[in-house]
């Protein structure tokens, strides 16, 4: 008996003290949780000589779940069998290998700390405490392990917190190691401090005003590891669980008691509250159970009954149309899922009305109405501060909201007064996606439909949210034969819904959060944007040290990188992506039929991956391994010099469980000059000369380990068996192969260019992707530097081809077949013909432009315009007088809110028209390449930058000025910007004031990308007001021009503003006495205007002579100047 406890009774009530009952511990099969579990249920029941084998072997498997509780589900509680079942649990669970492994798993691969916070730091250090204490529970001893653990805690830290404990540990002893103890009491400190320091959640509620609408049920959960695997992730992300069929899924929920829709134990899809369903059939259950084959038993289970009756008592809360096609191994169908939409009639408060179509949407907790619509019915708004939350968390900020009355076209008694959202963006695309055409829908005949044309796409003006639809609802609903919708009466008449059979295949899932949103595009046009480079991302760091870590060379020189990877543990392996490779392999066979030469030619693509090794097969005792399969296909390309048809490998196909190889590889940071700093570079060199590196992506290993994700499935004819192949090479179309591939040719520079360093700087300076854009002042150094470049490349493998220059001795340098045979090089950015196109003429050495406009469309629409308007590929302004008109006709039809596929009047079609017409002369403008640069002349260059603005635009440009030896000045345009005046009025000045930061942000890009130290740059504006915010405090002004002023000063400073004098300010000849004039008349052609005499000059206070008394016949008028025309006669 323990000396502290009194061994008498307590007899008294006042000391009687009820402890809770001690709870039996719980069990689910991880390794690491089983020593723990194993000494207290020893404790409590295995040692307890008071309790039956039978009670024990109870509570043994009373207190199992997940993978555990199947070992001893068949075994029956009998006496016998308690010691046969705990022997079980210590042979599977009791094994210290697995579980110390585990453990240091565990240890060792805890995520980087993202952020500073309290709770990031605390599960940092309470991870790495508890493993390392359940180490010595296992009696492993672990007193010399302090610097591994430091070492690989510090290396979890985020920066700021890693540059604090380095602080620490010199502070405490700059010459000992620190001890684990240490580095626990640091972070301990640490994380209280940030306890304090951070507000908690409530009071973040309670400060933060903003209101936030869900769309669609948004619903929160718990991280808990995977009950399957027991890794850190959910089951629907579970690679075991993805691999089942569907009928073996269902199976296990069953066995598990886990709920069919969210997945979660406990309890059934009956009592679930998260509003999901399936995105295959939409009915309540995970989309990884549903089964396209029909259930042999004729009695659904009870929860699937629900489901049914949930499906038919409502309609899809999907705010847009979807094409999906069911597939599995044995059979395919197509449906189209048709939402309610309704006609309704809107009142404002001041009695103005409108016909309206809406969306009826039960999963929409508010009502919403678009832009356009308000705008219509001129409503009067209040202002808010609120988010709109839709599918896949996207999120839009709300700031208006309006009062309407809701009237029914059909019941002159309805009307329902309820609060809208103003969208600021559109509610959805036009419903439905495509025509529908019904059949077998006797059923729907006599009955009043809320929306006549439910068939037909349209514009949606408002969304009804769930607080309408349960106020316009009634009983009635009318169900027809299966593929036609159902009916179901409302008080805004009968609205339609459900799935519809279509013959229409379509292998698209088309999600409206998705889809690009032109308007967004059109905006980028008039509203402000900048060009300032980002800091990398967290991502992007994670890209670039797993490259350091992990890329190294082969005996000949050649790279091997490793794809950079999310996280370590990847889903798409488990995505079943063999097959939907199989499928599109026998797509492109059938392809091949229709076109033999296709055929060929990419067979003979794919027979030259495997004869230079960059192809191989799969061993058969490596088949069964993870991996990924990439679809691949053929993309032709007729502008190319070589190869017209290029090999595509599509890694971003999703497999069966929705997740693809590039949304599980980083893409990594951007390494080089975008193309427009690398022309304005290229301009300064006077010989020039360009090369392209041959198969670059090709040039490099991919690391053995990562090669499965890289398979492809070919053979040479259809006779033959298909095969499984690898990629052994960096692919074109896996996502982090832009920046391997570039980031490689840096790492061949530093590495081979030690003795090189002009010749490297241009590797890592003059390269945009394949493609070398370099030269030099003399004929020497470009040859020499040439074939430096060369050398290095050769070293990583590299080669390069197709040399093109501006002179010809230096072409001589090459062998004919690897010098280009074109005469005109076309500048792309991004690979695609446009029908605008930049070219360089090396034989004149001037930029010209190609022309390749197809025919003007029968029915001009803003859809059409725009099209032509993208195809004009113009990167450094220098046709921005041609290509403003354009776009000012865009922001015209914006603004009269003219819809894509809408014919515009005639008056604009005319316009575009003649605009269209006058681009036809664009081919015969030629600017210079050469600036006329040299490194003698340097000192003598200046940069000119202009700016103006007008009340539809503004603009700026830049003029490099070069005086030569010889004193002759050239004067050669760099580059010019243009954008459109906000839709929203502004003042002139302010709109000065943006053609200055337009003009300060183009004079810094041309600063950093022609590198010219010496050069002096100037910039003019002919407005005194802006000149005047530049040079006053910024302080003084308001946030408008505060912010921009601030922006042009961070820029390239105030020091160099000058003001252009404008024409009206220039000093004019005054007109002398007797000088013989035509006086101007606005209605009259030149022809027929008066002639007269000056008799008379009136001056000004300023001394300035600006009106003028002209004798005419036998009358004197007075005239202003600028309405009199001198004539070249003498006086006398």
């Amino acid at each position: 008996m323990h000396p502290s406890i009194p061994t008498n009774p307590i007899t008294s009530n006042e000391g009687i003290v009820k402890l809770p009952r001690i709870q039996l511990p719980s069990f689910t099969g991880i390794y690491e949780e089983w020593p723990a579990f194993q000494d207290l249920f020893m404790s409590l029941v295995h040692n307890n000589s008071s309790l039956s084998k039978v009670q024990k072997l109870h509570y043994l498997k009373s207190s199992l779940s997940g993978e555990a509780e199947t070992l001893l589900k068949h075994i029956q509680v009998t006496e016998n069998n308690y010691d046969q079942s705990w022997v079980m649990l210590k042979t599977r669970y009791g094994n210290k290998r697995i579980i110390v492994n585990s453990l240091l798993k565990r240890l060792f691969m805890q995520r980087k700390i993202p952020a500073q916070t309290a709770n990031y730091i605390k599960a940092l250090l309470d991870t790495t405490t508890e493993c390392i204490n359940s180490l010595k529970n296992l009696t492993i001893s672990t007193d010399s392990w302090d610097p591994l653990i430091i070492f690989l805690v510090v290396q979890k830290l985020d920066p700021e917190t890693h540059r604090e404990w380095e602080k620490f540990a010199y502070r405490e002893n700059s010459d000992e190691l620190p001890l684990w103890a240490d580095l626990c009491k640091f972070l301990q400190s640490k994380f209280r401090t940030l306890e304090l320091i951070t507000p908690s959640p409530r009071d973040k509620i309670i400060r933060n005003k903003e209101n936030t609408l869900h769309v669609a049920t948004a619903a929160t959960s718990k991280l808990r590891s995977c009950l399957m695997c027991k890794e850190n992730h959910t089951l629907c992300h579970c690679r075991e669980f993805t691999k089942m069929e569907p009928t073996e899924r269902c199976q296990y929920l069953k066995n598990h008691n886990l709920c069919f829709n969210c997945l979660a134990p406990g309890y059934s899809a009956k009592k679930c509250r998260l509003n999901m369903s399936c995105r295959i059939c939409h009915k309540r259950h995970h989309s990884l159970v549903h089964q396209n084959m029909v259930k042999s038993s004729n009695q659904p289970d009870n929860d699937q009954a629900h489901e049914a009756k949930n499906n038919d008592q409502g309609s899809s809360a999907n705010p847009t149309i979807s094409n999906v096609q069911l597939s599995s191994h044995f059979a395919t169908s197509t449906t189209t899922a048709l939402l309610a939409t309704a006609l309704i009639v809107v009142r404002d408060q001041l009695g103005h009305t409108a016909v309206l179509r809406a969306l009826i949407d039960h999963g929409s907790q508010a009502t919403f109405i678009s832009e356009r619509a308000a705008q219509t019915l001129k409503l009067k708004r209040t202002a808010i501060k609120g988010t709109v939350t839709g599918m896949g968390c996207s999120k839009t900020i709300l700031k208006q909201a309006a009062e309407i009355q809701l009237l029914s076209r059909y019941e002159a008694n309805f009307n329902l007064n309820i609060k809208v959202y103003i969208m600021p963006t559109r509610l959805t695309c036009q419903l439905p996606t495509q025509t529908i055409c019904l059949k077998n829908c006797s059923h729907l005949q006599g009955l009043v439909l809320a929306d006549p044309g439910f068939n037909q796409p349209g514009r949606i003006d408002m969304l009804l949210g769930v607080d309408v639809c349960a106020q316009i609802m009634k009983g009635e609903v009318i169900k027809g034969p299966p593929g036609t919708p159902c009916a179901q009466n409302t008080s805004l008449g009968w609205i339609l819904f459900g799935h519809i059979q279509s013959n229409r295949e379509n292998y698209e899932v088309s999600v409206m959060h998705l889809n690009l949103n032109l308007d967004d595009m059109l905006r980028n046009m008039w509203e402000q944007g900048t060009d300032e480079k980002r800091a990398l991302t967290a991502e992007e760091k994670t890209c670039e040290e797993i490259y350091q870590a992990t890329t190294h060379r082969t005996s000949e020189g050649r790279y091997i990188v490793k794809l950079p990877t999310k996280q370590k543990t990847l889903l798409s392996p488990s995505g079943r992506t063999r097959d939907i490779a199989l499928r599109n392999l026998y797509q492109l066979e059938k392809k091949f039929e229709k076109d033999q030469s296709l055929e060929s030619e990419y067979t003979r693509v794919m027979q030259e991956y495997t004869e230079l090794n960059h192809l191989e097969r799969v061993p058969e005792n490596e088949i069964n391994n993870p991996a990924v399969y990439l679809p691949h296909h053929a993309v032709v390309r007729q502008d190319k010099e070589t190869s017209k048809v290029r090999t595509v490998f599509n890694a971003s196909q999703k497999g069966n469980n929705n997740i693809s190889l590039n949304e599980e590889l980083l893409v990594g940071p951007q390494l080089q000059d975008d193309m427009r700093s690398l022309i304005m570079r290229w301009r300064m060199k006077r010989i020039c000369f360009v090369a392209d590196i041959q198969k670059m992506y090709r040039q490099i290993l991919v690391s053995k380990e990562d090669r499965d994700l890289q398979r492809i499935l070919w053979r040479n004819c259809k006779i033959q068996p298909v095969q499984d192949y690898r990629l052994l090479r960096v692919t074109f179309g896996t996502a982090s192969a832009p920046y391997l591939a570039v980031r490689t040719l840096h790492q061949v520079a530093e590495d081979e260019g030690r003795d090189y360093s002009d010749a490297a700087r241009i590797i890592k300076e003059d390269f945009y992707m394949d493609d070398l854009m370099s030269g030099k002042d003399t004929l020497q150094d470009a040859i020499k530097v040439a074939k430096e470049i060369g050398f290095i490349l050769q070293k990583g493998g590299f080669t390069l081809q197709k040399w093109c220059s501006n002179n010809a001795e230096f072409l001589k340098q090459f062998e004919p077949s690897e010098r280009s045979s074109q005469v005109h090089l076309d500048i792309k950015i991004d690979g695609t013909i446009r029908a605008l196109g930049l070219q360089w003429d090396m034989g004149k050495d001037v930029f010209k432009y190609s022309l390749h406009l197809p025919s003007m469309a029968a029915t001009v629409t803003k859809r059409t315009i725009l099209a032509d308007i993208q195809r004009l590929f113009d990167p450094l302004g220098w046709l921005a007088p041609s290509i403003l008109p354009a776009k000012l006709l865009i922001q015209h039809l914006w603004i009269q809110g003219i819809s894509w596929d809408e014919e515009v009047n005639h008056l604009i079609a005319e316009k575009w028209r003649k605009l269209r017409e006058s681009y036809q002369y664009l081919p015969e403008v030629e600017i210079n390449r050469w600036l006329h640069t040299s490194e003698n002349v340097m000192n003598n260059v200046t940069v000119h930058g202009f700016c103006d603005a007008s009340t539809q635009a503004y603009a700026a440009v830049a003029y490099l000025r070069v005086q030569t030896i010889d004193g002759l000045v050239k004067t050669e345009i760099i580059a010019a910007k243009t954008r459109l005046a906000p839709i929203k009025p502004q003042s002139l000045p302010r709109l000065e004031l943006n053609g200055a930061v337009l003009l300060a942000g183009l004079l810094k890009k041309i600063k950093e990308a022609m590198k010219i130290p010496t050069c002096q740059i100037f910039a003019w504006t002919d407005s005194t007001i802006v000149l005047s915010w530049l040079f006053g405090d910024p302080a003084r002004w308001n946030t408008f021009v505060r912010n921009r002023v601030v922006e042009i000063l961070d820029n390239i400073g105030n020091q160099n503003w000058l003001q252009q004098r404008p024409k009206w300010q220039e000093k004019v000849k005054e007109f002398e006495i007797g000088r013989i004039v035509l006086i101007k008349c606005d209605n009259l052609p030149p022809g027929k205007w008066m002639l007269g005499r000056v008799v008379d000059k009136h001056p000004g206070h300023d001394g300035v002579t600006r009106v003028y008394s002209v004798k005419s016949g036998e009358s004197v008028v007075q005239r202003p100047m600028n309405k009199l025309c001198p004539l070249p006669i003498d006086i006398d």
